[in-house]
């Protein structure tokens, strides 16, 4: 699983790493601290889920979520520090998959996070598996079975207290 940070405070794409990788230990982590650098992370990567700091540069979150909606329909979870910026979002149609205003407790933020890839993988129809079984006995025909599979979920969450992880604009 690859998950995309865009942010310009370094501290918190640190913080917001290791907790990602402490409570999903598959994840790729990619990170960018710009809007340009984030939509070519993106555009390269595809990464399963984004998450957004509206407050880069010259608006450069609001532009690059424009820019994500787009070409993709990924889930993208908007960070930013005023309530008043989540009407600004739905004014401008944006449409970002959830939405939390800074101070946010780190459990929050892996609820939203697990809810929003749960809604992918519900959205996702299952993988077909194909399979060839050799006959019991030499000579046997071949038979090909197919098998539905269930789309990974992320690791069953831990209940743990990060409240150090939480990030911090001011």
């Amino acid at each position: 699983m690859k998950m995309l940070i865009v942010a310009e405070e370094r501290g918190l794409i640190e913080a917001l790493t290791i907790g990602l990788a402490y409570e999903w230990p598959d994840v790729r982590v990619l990170a960018a601290t710009d809007g340009a650098a984030g939509l070519r992370q993106f555009i390269q990567e595809t990464p399963d889920l984004t998450l957004l700091d509206l407050h880069l540069r010259d608006n450069g979150g609001w532009t690059l979520l424009q820019q994500i909606r787009e070409v993709s329909r990924a889930p993208v979870i908007v960070l930013a520090a005023r309530g008043a910026e989540l009407e600004e979002v739905k004014r401008q149609g944006l449409e970002p998959d959830e939405y939390l205003v800074t101070p946010f407790s780190p459990n929050q933020l892996f609820t939203r996070i697990s809810a929003a890839l749960r809604g992918v993988a519900e959205a996702r129809p299952p993988a077909t598996v194909v399979a060839t079984v050799r006959g019991p006995r030499a000579g046997a025909p071949a038979r090909t079975l197919a098998a539905r599979q269930t789309p990974p979920t992320p690791a069953r969450r831990r209940a743990v207290h990060l409240q150090h992880l939480a990030p911090r604009h001011g």
